[in-house]
């Protein structure tokens, strides 16, 4: 049997207020200046977000957010 990898809460989170903004990835990566698949990353906890990054989604999505 495999073992399933647990989904980061962050990343949940990421994605559910991406989804409340109405925001694709395309348009969010666009407005905090990475790329669409960088973001993808990030939000299947492939990838840590830094700090600047965290700050930039967070006003790009009207939320004071903590991904770290």
């Amino acid at each position: 049997m495999s073992k399933q990898k647990e989904i980061p809460r962050s990343c949940i989170i990421l994605r559910g207020l991406r989804g409340r903004e109405c925001v694709t990835q395309k348009d969010l990566a666009k407005k905090i200046g990475i790329s669409p698949s960088t973001l993808s990353r990030i939000e299947r906890g492939k990838r840590e977000v830094n700090q600047k990054e965290e700050g930039l989604i967070g006003e790009a999505l009207n939320t004071n957010i903590s991904l770290r």
